[in-house]
């Protein structure tokens, strides 16, 4: 049954910081511990977590707010959940922030917390549609600290970065281990055949990846996707097992790794070149990809980030990330952002974000997209851009207006995707421009031709690429490279503990709410230092100031 916990609101009878010296009570609550009651603990909404319990009468739930700021706090600080379940025991500071005023008087058991996160991903899976529970509390505290703090989000920056999940890197060969002795284990003893139980002895596996010599690796891969497609058929054969995840997996690697041999009738190694970047690189975490971005190769996921970086700002605030396979494109993180950024916002990104059609989608929707570089070729330095042309690009309104000088053509018409023109001869032929114009010289016409998107790409140069505007642009978003690296030092954002996509996501959501509690730590210091906080509008004091 769910229970809201209302009761860190009433002052205890036995409240431990009363006993304390003044000095130390004052340190507690205006430290970290007071500022994250205040501002985070008592801003967690428990009934976003309702639908986690039951609505049936019977025992209460834990204190879904307490339960939470734990998760919080484990990421803020980045302990283990040994050193978690320590603190909440022992740390009055850490029970401060959770609303206890008397350390011991509440007890969290390690199953709890076990439970609580399970719960959580559970509902996920089942409410794919819905998104995630802890992505509204992101948000909600987002918001939160936005307006605590007065930090506008009229401006924003974007990035991505590779992260990598609990998994070790494997090669072909150990990678075909793993999956054949994973899919093993689950057959029943009484139907595997004498090499199939072989796989299962330890000095199988040394055999097979620490003594094998180079000349026979492809022999040794031959043979143990042969043992794998013989462990496949057998599974097969048996129900209860086919559906298992270990033997899905194993029909999946076969299918990404293996062609079939007319001449032996067996499966043997494709081609490393010919296997697909989505393709399995772990058997213990299905979702995982392999991506090589520069010269970082990476087998994970990508999180596509999104920061505030207004100059006016006390301090920038992360508002938005997406987590997905690292195959994913900067174009596509940018698609599903763009219906979620507010009207008069601008972006700061870098080139592999760059997509005309996204830029004309993100314009429909009032959000300027202020590319620091493009993909594709440049334009001659030495002509006059399309965008210096006067052109309607409104659909079924598209003309050219005039030339770069001012001059209207004869005629023009629109087709299949592209402008054509005509100009008068003797105009082109006088123009102090014409060495620069783009416009062909006929016999009788100047004739000018060029794609509706070439326009637009033209235009998206115009608008991003002068020089005091990309000088702008490179400033505003490289303080995004910051942020990621303060992720993955500050938040140990880098190598998760956890594998599969949910439980990676799951993480990733409590580090990038955890990076933004230390900024508003930091936050509500300089805001100190003047005197006061911004909240609702209006300056008021706090903690005597």
């Amino acid at each position: 049954m769910f229970r809201e916990n209302t009761e860190h609101r009433q002052k205890s009878m036995f409240c431990t910081i009363d006993s304390m010296d003044p000095r130390y009570a004052k340190e507690i609550e205006e430290g970290w511990a007071g500022l994250f009651y205040k501002h985070v603990f008592c801003s967690i909404d428990e009934k976003l977590f309702e639908p986690l319990y039951s609505k049936d009468m019977g025992r209460p739930n834990t204190p879904v707010n307490i339960l939470v700021g734990l998760e919080i706090i484990k990421h803020t600080w980045n302990y283990t959940d040994e050193q978690l379940f320590r603190a909440m025991r022992s740390d009055y500071e850490v029970n401060y922030a959770l609303g206890i005023r008397e350390l011991g008087s509440f007890y969290v058991g390690d199953r709890t917390v076990y439970d609580f996160r399970e719960r959580l991903l559970g509902y996920t899976l089942s409410n794919p549609e819905e998104g995630t529970i802890v992505f509204q509390l992101f948000q909600e505290l987002t918001a939160n600290f936005a307006e605590l703090l007065g930090v506008s989000k009229q401006e924003l920056r974007m990035d991505s970065t590779m992260i990598e999940p609990n998994i070790k890197k494997a090669g072909r060969l150990a990678l075909s281990f793993d999956v054949l002795h994973q899919a093993v284990k689950v057959i029943p003893s009484a139907k595997r055949t004498d090499s199939l139980n072989e796989v299962l002895e330890p000095k199988f596996k040394t055999r097979i990846l620490y003594r094998v010599e180079s000349e026979k690796l492809g022999s040794t891969l031959d043979y143990l996707l042969q043992l794998t497609d013989e462990a496949l058929k057998i599974a097969k054969q048996l129900p209860e097992i086919a559906a298992t995840k270990e033997v899905q997996i194993l029909e999946r690697f076969l299918e990404e790794q293996t062609i079939f041999d007319e001449k032996t009738k067996k499966p043997k190694a494709k081609q490393a070149s010919k296997i697909s970047a989505s393709s399995l690189q772990s058997a213990y975490d299905p979702d995982a990809t392999y991506r090589q971005k520069g010269d970082k190769k990476s087998s994970g996921y990508s999180v596509n980030i999104t920061e505030t970086c207004g100059e006016d700002n006390p301090i920038q605030l992360i508002v938005d990330y997406m987590v997905e396979k690292n195959t994913i494109s900067d174009q596509d993180f940018l698609k599903k952002a763009i219906p979620n950024i507010d009207e008069e916002t601008t972006v700061y990104l870098d080139g592999g974000y760059s997509s005309v059609e996204l830029w004309q989608e993100a314009k429909s929707n009032n959000v300027d997209l202020m590319f620091t570089d493009m993909i594709g070729s440049k334009p001659d330095p030495d002509k006059l851009p399309l965008s210096s042309f006067d052109v309607v690009t409104k659909e079924k309104e598209e003309t050219i207006l005039s030339c770069p000088a001012g001059h209207k053509p004869l005629y023009c018409y629109f087709n299949k995707g592209s402008y054509s023109a005509r100009f008068d001869i003797h105009i082109c032929e006088s123009c102090p421009m014409k060495s620069q114009c783009p416009t062909n010289l006929k016999k009788r016409y100047g004739v000018l031709k060029f794609s509706k998107k070439s326009y637009i790409t033209s235009l998206v140069r115009a608008t991003c690429f002068d020089n005091e505007t990309l000088e702008n642009s490179l400033s505003k978003r490289a303080g995004v490279e910051g942020c990621i690296s303060g992720l993955k030092r500050g938040q140990e954002l880098a190598k998760l503990p956890v594998r599969g996509k949910l439980k990676v996501y799951y993480y990733t959501e409590l580090k990038m709410i955890a990076a933004n509690v230390k900024r508003v730590f930091r936050g509500i210091k300089i805001m100190l230092e003047k005197g006061k906080l911004i909240h609702q509008g209006r300056s008021v004091p706090i903690y005597g100031t």
